[in-house]
């Protein structure tokens, strides 16, 4: 499995890790999804995304946060991702398209209300690959 779920109180920790950073979000995306639903989610629909944000730690969280908005408005289960990040000297930029299928179509246990800043971490590990971790509000 490309992502974990650590240890937590009353919430859900994600972590995914990936040799890049875009399949690090990817695995990340998925991982949120995987909390509502067991279901392998079919690619049937595709939504853009175009995100700016000063840091990647921001990035990560905007994106999280952008894959519930998807959720809530379009009852979108997000199986893949398709992204492209970079960074410049004043922000990092993430853009692509994430794709899924209508939740309505899956077995569903749960919900994810929000990203949190709570034990949020993106760092490049001395291997060279990508590690993201974050905290949800169900």
């Amino acid at each position: 499995m490309p992502f974990e779920y650590l240890p937590h109180t009353a919430d859900v920790k994600i972590q995914a890790e990936g040799s890049t950073l875009q399949e690090a979000f990817s695995d990340a995306a998925r991982a949120i999804t995987h909390v509502m639903t067991e279901e392998k989610i079919r690619s049937e629909l595709s939504f853009p995304l175009s995100l700016e944000a000063e840091t990647k730690e921001a990035l990560f969280f905007d994106f999280l946060s952008e894959i519930i908005v998807l959720l809530d408005t379009e009852g979108l289960f997000v199986s893949s991702c398709s992204l492209n990040i970079t960074r410049s000297h004043r922000h990092w930029t993430l853009s692509g398209a994430v794709y899924g299928d209508e939740a309505k179509r899956y077995a569903r246990h749960g919900d994810v209300k929000a990203p949190t800043y709570h034990d949020l971490i993106v760092e490049q590990l001395p291997t060279g690959r990508w590690r993201v971790r974050a905290t949800l509000d169900i």
